[in-house]
């Protein structure tokens, strides 16, 4: 939401709100990124494999599937993306 408030104030002329200092950080990621993603995920048939590929994921034969963090990994600060 930050994008779209810091947007909105900036074309409307209006100061732009900054919460907590702006000390907060945000994962960034450009949308045809997400949807290239999504589309390659919704392609993969899932195995029902209990192996780990990575730590902290762990799917079992009762629910195979896993959530899939496509986001950038690189936080921004709140101020700076202002």
């Amino acid at each position: 939401m930050a994008s779209f408030m810091s947007a909105r104030a900036t074309l409307n002329n209006e100061p732009v709100v900054v919460y907590y200092h702006g000390d907060m950080t945000r994962d960034f990621t450009f949308i045809d990124y997400l949807i290239k993603a999504v589309r390659f995920v919704t392609d993969a048939v899932p195995s029902n494999s209990v192996a780990s590929s990575c730590e902290g994921d762990s799917p079992s034969q009762v629910a195979p599937f896993r959530v899939v963090n496509i986001g950038n990994s690189e936080p921004v600060q709140l101020t700076a993306f202002i």
